[in-house]
């Protein structure tokens, strides 16, 4: 390629750069929404080259996503509540510091970090931005100004980045690439005035909600798609689109306060004389009520038959599809909805329990352990590390104390039917004890401990009884 060449496709870089991002439906170019006119909604999430040289080929390439795709979370009601599950859960984790025997370290440098990650925000509303920014954009980005010498004592801080403001490095081949040259790449954010801010890639804690674009190619690997995320919001984007074009027919019809017009019977589709519509006017001044006139009037309706635009099942299968995206059970959005009549109290707890687990602890998990990647000094120093529990939630609690009772019920249930099956084969002639009983027929979620146990409570409760008498 020569120098005309490059010139050409910087120029295009920046000016024709939005528009040649989106084109079809793919990993490299998911479809734009753009509506005109009121309602001004654009969004884009293809890359585009980001500074003249890079452009021109002559140093490094940049790219960076065209719109912000938490724009969503602020236009699409359904999308926040959805989200706001999943972010009201993980802010509630509790993080504790464990040595290697499980022991917890009272005095944490890290935990006071933690809860107070910035001046601007505490722990729950640190988590929250992050699972938001995580869900939204599928990426989550962290400056701690204490990666580049893990000393904590000294004014550390943590922030969470905006993916949309970051320009992210090309990386051409990412199966030669050393570990020491992919921490030195930079990344630029560009901030609200337009000043750069030019980080290290070993100065930034990164985690994928899914996984990253690069592989996705339509030719295989995409050297400008390396660091740009896959969100959970391109496959469902068309739903977005559907909520946010039945919420704009909604309100226009709501709005609308032309509901209909009286006009002279037999000339509904003529114009009116002036004196005849002057005197119409007249009779009709005062209110909508009921008049009286020697015209021969009638009334025509211009209201549309909302249930016959579909609106609400348009908006029922779009809502149900982002339920689907982000995995979350019908019973949560029951109970978090205030709809007590879809599902049980039980029911609720238990799939509660289940998400929490199952879902919204990942994300946690996967937080902690990018810190401590992020602080290889301070963990290979104490000897520690970060686990977070939800064992305390309301939820986790009851569920665990019903599991408890259900396998305290079966395991007296087990027993009885042991020493019943035990005492029929005695009463046979069986020449063993307990234990080697159980070693030879085996009951299952019983074990000899159990046994002896039992046995023990047996015999002093026998004993009790024959002092007794």
């Amino acid at each position: 390629m020569n120098i005309f060449h490059r010139i050409g496709d910087g120029l295009d870089a920046f000016s024709g750069g939005r528009k040649s991002a989106a084109k079809s439906f793919s990993f490299d170019n998911p479809p734009d929404y753009i509506r005109d006119s009121a309602g001004n909604h654009t969004y884009n999430f293809g890359s585009t080259s980001f500074g003249l040289l890079g452009a021109l080929g002559l140093g490094t390439k940049y790219y960076k996503p065209l719109d912000n795709m938490k724009a969503y979370y602020i236009d699409v009601p359904y999308l926040a509540d959805c989200i706001n599950i999943y972010a009201d859960f993980a802010s509630q984790v509790i993080i504790y510091e464990v040595d290697k025997s499980g022991k917890i370290i009272d005095d944490s440098d890290f935990l006071s970090l933690l809860k107070k990650p910035n001046q601007l925000q505490d722990q729950q509303s640190f988590i929250k931005e992050m699972v938001i920014n995580t869900l939204t954009t599928g990426v989550s980005v962290q400056y701690g100004n204490y990666f580049r010498n893990g000393n904590l004592r000294s004014n550390a801080e943590l922030y969470n980045l905006d993916f949309c403001n970051l320009a992210m490095p090309k990386l051409k081949n990412r199966y030669v690439a050393r570990e020491r040259d992919i921490q030195d790449l930079e990344v630029i954010e560009t901030l609200e005035d337009g000043d750069k801010r030019r980080y290290k890639l070993y100065e930034l804690a990164v985690f994928y909600d899914l996984i990253n674009q690069g592989q996705f190619g339509k030719s295989g690997f995409k050297s400008d798609k390396f660091f740009n995320p896959i969100s959970r919001l391109f496959s469902i984007q068309r739903s977005l689109h559907t909520l946010i074009n039945t919420e704009d027919t909604i309100n226009f019809l709501s709005s609308n306060k032309m509901y209909g017009v009286v006009s002279k019977k037999g000339s509904a589709l003529a114009p009116l004389e002036d004196d005849e519509k002057k005197d119409i006017e007249a009779k009709l001044r005062k209110h909508y009520g009921f008049i009286a006139t020697n015209e021969d009037l009638q009334y025509l309706n211009l209201l549309i038959d909302s249930k016959k635009l579909q609106l609400v099942e348009f908006q029922n299968n779009a809502k149900e599809n982002i339920r689907s995206a982000f995995q979350i059970p019908r019973d949560i959005q029951d109970s978090t909805s205030g709809d007590t009549k879809g599902s049980t109290y039980e029911n609720q707890q238990f799939a509660e329990s289940r998400f929490i687990n199952g879902n919204v602890k990942g994300y946690t998990d996967q937080w902690l352990k990018v810190l401590m990647s992020k602080s290889p000094e301070y963990f290979a120093k104490t000897g520690t590390k970060l686990v977070g529990s939800y064992e305390e939630m309301p939820s986790q609690v009851a569920v665990n104390g019903k599991l408890k009772n259900e396998g305290l019920k079966a395991q007296s249930e087990a027993l009885k039917a042991f020493f019943d099956a035990y005492t029929v084969a005695k009463n046979n002639g069986l020449q063993m004890n307990a234990q080697e009983f159980l070693m030879q027929n085996g009951f299952e979620g019983l074990t000899i401990e159990m046994i002896e146990n039992e046995q023990g409570t047996i015999g002093s409760t026998s004993q009790e009884n024959q002092q007794g008498n």
